[in-house]
């Protein structure tokens, strides 16, 4: 009887098994059309674009406030307009308490740099 129950014990893990990989032992088409299409390599990317030579990365910046706490100005890109003059895009600048204003967007005329604010 214990050879019994033993058996009896195995053959339900089998089916246990059986069910949860599918229900069935015969192969199904759809699940393996899905594997095929989960293991292939990923296509590769073309290489990103190079920067336009007009552009100019500017990393996140800090700028000592009135109230002695430093502003934050977020990394962005700035366009060379001309000599000495960049375009920048509206910019948030938030001190370390969470308050933020935002700077408006428009020409300055000096290089980042050179600037003491925004």
């Amino acid at each position: 009887m214990c050879g019994k129950s033993a058996a009896s014990a195995v053959l339900a893990g089998l089916l246990l098994i059986v069910a949860q990989l599918g229900g069935s032992l015969r192969p199904n088409p759809a699940q393996n059309q899905l594997d095929r299409a989960v293991r292939q390599p990923l296509p590769t990317l073309p290489p990103a674009p190079a920067p336009r030579s007009d552009q100019l990365w500017v990393p996140d910046r800090y700028f000592p406030s009135t109230t002695g706490s430093n502003i934050r100005v977020p990394g962005h890109w700035e366009n060379r307009q001309s000599d000495g003059q960049y375009y920048l895009p509206p910019l948030p600048a938030c001190t370390s308490t969470g308050q933020c204003v935002t700077t408006p967007a428009g020409v300055r005329p000096q290089a980042p740099d050179n600037r003491q604010s925004p």
